[in-house]
């Protein structure tokens, strides 16, 4: 879109949906106060349960999303509130419950639910936070019975399990389908009506300047997925955010409305498109030597520097500071002409001691900085 702004490409606008159906209505459900009514953690809100009974009794398909897999994202002992972290990653190990495992979902290490904390010795844990098979447990709780699937990537291991999930949710054998969001793109099914998102907030709270983008992204995306047959489709939003610009152009499907406001912060705060970025990542066993390693790589950076108009950010921790056993620090590069920012990483380059021990990734206009 943005270049579209600046003439380097045209835009070819669709106008109207396949034989000119209306969009979705999209309604936003604020999480808080569906809790204050309920009195509790409203994994299922009222409202998106009346409407999923209404769509069953008029024998529509319903595709409910929640990007994250597993039962519970971490358990807590009750006594001395531990965590159960991953002993390679930095990362909460989630619950499955079909696995009766914790999982870890970077280096997918397994490890049985201990009967005792390991710190206190207290045997009771609480499970916090929800994933798809939680979702697809309590519609199974509030739905007896509605035929529920579910398709994410534990329940897509096998060869065909994937295409034999969307084939029975296709031919009716599923009323209720349940999953990441591998359901959001693509898909063609005349017979949706009812699209439920668990939680919108799942994408907006990761520490990645494009994490609004990617929001609205998927927002839309799922929309598009209902009232592509004979009968008007509806979208129910639930968050902790309704106030949040992503959402809301979502919900009143403003493309123009949400690229202006995401255009004018990616301005202020001078990020992509306005600039480019480099993104140098040092990982190794050893945090001090990985540490020690990228301060060296910005001195030798700044030792050569021709221009302050590109910026050196850094070093600092990656928001996943610590992935299959290495520690990983980075230095962000700012600026305005790649090839420049190029050359001078190749020049600082060629002053870095080699270093067994610790690797050097260079991420050139990165699409992810976790």
């Amino acid at each position: 879109m943005y270049r579209v702004s600046t003439g380097k490409v045209q835009l070819l606008p669709l106008t109207k949906r396949v034989d000119a159906r209306p969009l979705p209505e999209v309604k936003v459900i604020d999480l808080k106060q569906a809790e204050d009514i309920s009195k509790k953690s409203a994994v299922i809100s009222f409202e998106l349960r009346h409407a999923i009974e209404e769509a069953l009794q008029a024998k529509a398909g319903i595709l409910i999303m929640l990007n994250r897999r597993g039962f519970s994202t971490h358990i807590r002992c009750t006594r001395c509130h531990k965590d159960f972290f991953c002993p390679q990653c930095a990362v909460a190990l989630t619950f499955h419950q079909k696995d009766q495992a914790l999982i870890c979902h970077y280096c997918n290490l397994h490890m049985e639910i201990p009967s005792r904390c390991p710190d206190c010795q207290h045997p009771l844990f609480k499970f916090l936070g929800i994933g798809t098979e939680k979702v697809e447990s309590e519609l199974a709780r509030l739905f007896p019975q509605a035929r529920i699937g579910r398709l994410d990537t534990d329940t897509t291991r096998k060869r065909g399990a994937h295409e034999q999930i969307l084939s029975r949710f296709r031919g009716r054998d599923i009323d209720i389908l349940v999953g990441t969001q591998m359901i959001a793109k693509g898909f063609d099914f005349h017979h949706v009506t009812l699209v439920g998102i668990i939680s919108a907030d799942t994408g907006l709270l990761l520490p990645d300047f494009r994490s609004s983008e990617r929001t609205f992204q998927l927002l839309t995306q799922m929309a598009g997925r209902t009232g592509r047959g004979n009968e008007p489709g509806r979208v129910l939003v639930q968050t902790y955010s309704p106030h949040h610009y992503s959402i809301q152009y979502a919900a009143k499907h403003e493309y123009s409305g949400f690229f202006a406001e995401e255009i004018a912060r990616r301005r202020a705060l001078r990020y992509p498109p306005f600039t480019k970025i480099i993104n140098l990542i040092f990982r190794g066993k050893d945090e001090p030597s990985v540490h020690d390693r990228s301060i060296a790589f910005r001195n030798l950076l700044m030792s050569d520097r021709n221009s302050d108009e590109t910026e050196v950010l850094g070093p600092a921790p990656l928001p996943l500071y610590r992935l299959r056993g290495q520690f990983r620090w980075h230095l962000m590069l700012r600026g305005f002409e790649v090839e420049s920012m190029a050359g001078w990483v190749r020049t600082a380059l060629q002053g870095l001691k080699r270093k067994k021990d610790v690797f050097l990734a260079i991420d050139v206009e990165p699409i992810s900085i976790l």
